[in-house]
């Protein structure tokens, strides 16, 4: 009766509750029952009593949503320009983050460091702790297809970031991977490079196996057969599984003979592969390089660089509005790519953008199931 009032809006935050007789006659119950409803609703916050004056209707808090943040690794950069950044997590955490203050939501920050154990961990808690909605960098492949069942099973809405799981319906905003390492083959291509080798992951997600798509596709187009071009690192790639590939790396690198470009799969990729580069003595008139991404500090400015640039700003900005629709009522299950931008940086250090972001930007494709 009482609580029924109070959802219904009869009675008001602040507002004093009529007597206790007037309520008898108001709700037509005994006095004994008007004591126990509003013994009941002071022990669960919805009213206090203050002495000598009555009870009164407790003031509503805001619940303040929270969403997880579950990001494969972090590193602190040394700068803040995030819309140039080389590291993916940082900026997405960044521009998470932004997007959630700007709507009064909270962040909880989790990193897996690759490794799927500590992710799994991550979503347990994240669930436990029935948080509002999960944005998360999958790196778990089938061993934690289990975990993302349990997130749905609680109803806690879920957007996947930078891959995307095949054969698993949930939300997720990524880049289009396929389309930007067209462009990048095209882009070198127009610069009057047709040899280009391709260094990325083995095994790895359908963000990186997407781009290496993308180059077969555009290689083909041209009438090359790009097989023996490309060369697979495996997963996670540190400065001692590259020193294991050195000898066939120099190799694929000597073979190509000429003026040839290097695309990498992303700027870590490019970063470990730049020593040996310089070990084949190749003029850097007669060489390109690209990645996906903004290339780590210290590649020289006389070299070409085509740049694969992902949108990540709106990545992250998304991520947490398909959160915030969820959470508002929409059911239908939104899988966002967005292109990507090309900046080339020629060896005579002019700068231009084959593709801007303004442009990436509105290359969207939403599938909605």
């Amino acid at each position: 009766m009482i609580r029924e009032a109070l959802v219904n809006g009869e009675f008001q935050a602040g507002d004093k509750l009529p007597s206790q007789n007037e309520m008898c006659d108001q709700f037509g119950v005994s006095p004994h029952t008007v004591r126990e409803a509003i013994a009941s609703l002071v022990h669960e916050g919805l009213l206090y009593r203050l002495h000598g004056k009555g009870t009164f209707v407790t003031e509503k808090k805001p619940r303040h949503l929270t969403i997880g943040l579950v990001v494969h690794r972090l590193t602190v950069q040394s700068y803040t320009n995030y819309r140039r950044s080389s590291e993916v997590s940082s900026a997405l955490l960044h521009f998470v983050q932004e997007e959630a203050n700007e709507n009064d939501v909270a962040v909880l920050l989790y990193v897996s460091n690759d490794d799927p154990e500590m992710e799994r961990r991550s979503l347990k808690d994240l669930v436990d702790r029935k948080v509002d909605g999960i944005i998360l960098f999958y790196t778990g492949g089938e061993q934690n297809l289990d975990c993302l069942e349990q997130v749905k099973m609680a109803g806690i809405p879920l957007v996947l970031v930078d891959r995307y799981v095949e054969g698993f319906e949930t939300d997720y905003v990524v880049s289009d991977n396929f389309s930007g390492a067209v462009c990048v083959v095209d882009s070198l291509s127009e610069l009057g490079f047709d040899k280009i080798l391709h260094y990325t992951y083995l095994n790895e997600s359908n963000a990186v196996s997407d781009r290496t798509a993308g180059y077969v596709a555009a290689m083909t187009a041209r009438g090359i057969d790009c097989t023996s071009m490309i060369t697979g690192f495996p997963v996670p790639l540190q400065p001692s599984t590259v020193d294991a590939f050195r000898d066939e790396i120099v190799a694929s690198l000597r073979q190509a003979d000429g003026r040839f470009a290097v695309f990498a799969t992303n700027s870590g990729v490019l970063q470990y592969l730049w020593p040996f580069i310089v070990e084949t003595g190749v003029p850097r008139d007669q060489l390109a390089l690209a990645c996906f991404d903004y290339p780590y500090p210290g590649l020289p400015e006389d070299v070409t660089i085509v740049k694969a640039i992902q949108p990540l700003e709106e990545i992250g900005r998304r991520s947490v509005r398909i959160i915030l629709d969820k959470l508002g009522g929409l059911k239908a299950i939104q899988q966002v790519k967005i292109g990507t931008a090309i900046e080339v940086t020629t060896c005579c250090g002019l700068m231009t953008a084959r593709s801007p972001l303004s442009d990436a930007l509105n290359a969207v494709s939403v599938q909605t199931l």
